[in-house]
């Protein structure tokens, strides 16, 4: 297994507890999806998945999934409603609830991760933290994608953004913070496939913002708005040395 030859590089140069060594996986790998206590892998890919899940297991690392509800909403026939795929509020009774466990779910993005718990359960594996390394949402689509819009993919990426940051974790995880990367960070023109494939991004092909993401409620600088030319900066005090390190803690999650 590659990741093993990773790994062992790694303890031969004493990086092995700050760099965990992992891979990501679509979510179509699980199935069954809803309830999430129901979830399980497709078991076609068991000869991998376990002994994969074991090394995760024995490395203290993480299971890397990418999560886009964008997907499983527009394969819902409409059963998923865009309100819950979209992380807007709902009122409780308009949450799904999932009748093995009574665990109420606001969204599909909190569904996926809880399902990839259960799923890891299915085969035992119960403490290998899940890291969502691909999620976000199309700006533009066909004309047979109609909720690939603007306003959608900021609603969608801002609500995600405030979710992680709120550290309400999951039903399943309550108070444990999902890291999460946005996909993605500039739209790619010349993409095969529909038009949605082409716009994923926070930013076109020239560097222009797709659209502001709606953050101004949060004490942070995390927008994306270059038009204001506003730049965070660090205080003197803090130091170059605890910049760049700050840097490479975002850059290489940790936990």
């Amino acid at each position: 297994m590659p990741l093993k030859y990773i790994h062992s590089a790694l303890v031969a140069s004493n990086l092995d507890r700050q760099i965990k060594v992992s891979t990501p996986l679509a979510s179509s790998i699980i199935l069954d999806s809803f309830p999430p206590s129901q979830a399980f892998f497709n078991r076609s890919w068991n000869p991998v998945l376990v002994p994969m899940l074991k090394f995760l297991q024995s490395t203290d690392s993480y299971f890397m999934l990418n999560i886009y509800p964008y997907f499983d909403y527009m394969q819902s026939n409409g059963v998923i409603p865009l309100d819950y795929a979209l992380f807007k509020p709902l009122a409780p009774n308009k949450e799904a609830v999932d009748a093995n466990t009574l665990l109420h779910y606001s969204n599909v993005f909190d569904a996926m991760v809880d399902a990839a718990y259960f799923a890891m359960a299915d085969l035992n594996i119960t403490n290998i933290p899940v890291l969502v390394t691909e999620s976000g949402w199309p700006s533009k689509g066909d004309s047979n994608e109609p909720d690939a819009t603007l306003d959608n993919a900021n609603t969608y990426n801002s609500n995600l953004i405030r979710h992680v940051l709120s550290k309400t974790g999951t039903p399943k995880h309550p108070g444990i913070s999902v890291s999460t990367y946005i996909y993605e960070l500039y739209n790619e023109d010349t993409k095969l496939g529909p038009l949605s494939e082409k716009n994923w991004g926070l930013f076109d092909a020239n560097g222009v913002p797709v659209y502001i993401l709606h953050l101004t409620e949060l004490d942070q600088c995390s927008r994306n708005d270059t038009a204001n030319q506003t730049y965070c900066t660090a205080q003197r005090w803090f130091g170059f040395a605890n910049v760049a390190l700050a840097a490479l803690d975002w850059a290489l999650p940790t936990g």
